[in-house]
């Protein structure tokens, strides 16, 4: 498994004026809060926190099998830290679709089935992030990989891990302050140095859950 047990004490990662922290139990999920205590409006990076796909017109995707994804899972032998990953993985993201579709945590590492998406935090404000309690017991994880060396020109190569019992679960937020090329597809095919500059400047905010 990939937890064994989750303690509601966990401890919360401060960068400046912004705070991930844990807060609790709800139902059939687990609840973070981010705090956004300074003057400016800031993005939280949500691609993988939700699924969605405009090609599926009527129908519900269920955000836990995104949560679920093996990439998203992984395993620090030196640390013996587990981390449940939220920072984008660039080679694989897009701004807009590719055909085939793929469906569930697959999606996550094929290109162009995931889009750039964000979450506006506005000044001085909360946002409760949700993640479902199943994605905590995952069997099924990869190797450490360090996303924010890894450019949108690079390739990633995931390595299955064994199952090792984890001292701590690291759980892992991006945060930008500026989201403006991101959010553009001329920047994205015809700005690709400043894109992938601007989608490497995020912030990553963590939580320690024991």
């Amino acid at each position: 498994m990939f937890v064994f047990f989750i303690q509601l004490n966990a401890q919360t990662n401060q960068s400046d004026n912004f705070l991930v922290q844990f807060i609790g139990e709800k139902d059939n999920d687990f609840e973070f809060e981010l705090i956004n205590s300074s003057k400016d409006t800031l993005y939280l990076f949500d691609s993988y926190l939700s699924d969605r796909d405009e090609r599926i017109i009527g129908t519900y995707l269920d955000g836990k099998e995104m949560q679920m994804s093996k990439y998203l899972h992984r395993y620090d032998k030196k640390t013996k830290q587990c981390k449940l990953s939220f920072l984008p993985l660039l080679p694989f993201l897009s701004v807009r679709y590719n055909d085939p579709l793929v469906v569930g945590g697959n999606k996550v590492a094929h290109i162009g089935q995931v889009l750039y998406h964000f979450r506006l935090i506005p000044p001085n404000s909360k946002n409760a992030i949700v993640i479902s309690k199943s994605a905590f017991y995952s069997e099924d994880y990869v190797k450490e990989v360090y996303p924010q060396k890894i450019s949108k020109f690079d390739t990633i190569k995931f390595r299955k891990s064994k199952y090792k019992k984890c001292n701590t679960v690291i759980v892992e937020f991006a945060l930008y302050r500026n989201i403006d090329l991101l959010n553009s597809k001329d920047a994205y095919y015809f700005d690709e140095f400043n894109f992938n500059e601007q989608a490497l400047s995020y912030i990553v905010l963590s939580v320690s859950v024991c």
